[in-house]
């Protein structure tokens, strides 16, 4: 668990942000800072389940770095 408690940290944070966003665009109302919300929401959700999917792949031992499963060709 001590390794991925900076992941599950970090995935905790987002979530705190991305209600942060929720409530500013909410409180906007149609102003521009509602659309500067909007994109920041949006790229804090990319990263986000970039981060969720990484972490989730890594914990079944799948990771990015893993190339056992690649087919071998002669040659």
């Amino acid at each position: 668990m001590k390794k991925y408690l900076p992941d599950v940290l970090l995935l905790a944070l987002g979530l705190l942000v991305m209600a942060l966003l929720i409530y500013i665009i909410a409180q906007s109302q149609g102003s521009g800072l509602s659309l500067i919300a909007i994109l920041a929401l949006t790229l804090v959700w990319i990263s986000w389940y970039r981060h969720v999917v990484r972490l989730a792949l890594n914990s079944l031992g799948a990771g990015p770095d893993d190339e056992d499963d690649l087919p071998s060709f002669p040659g």
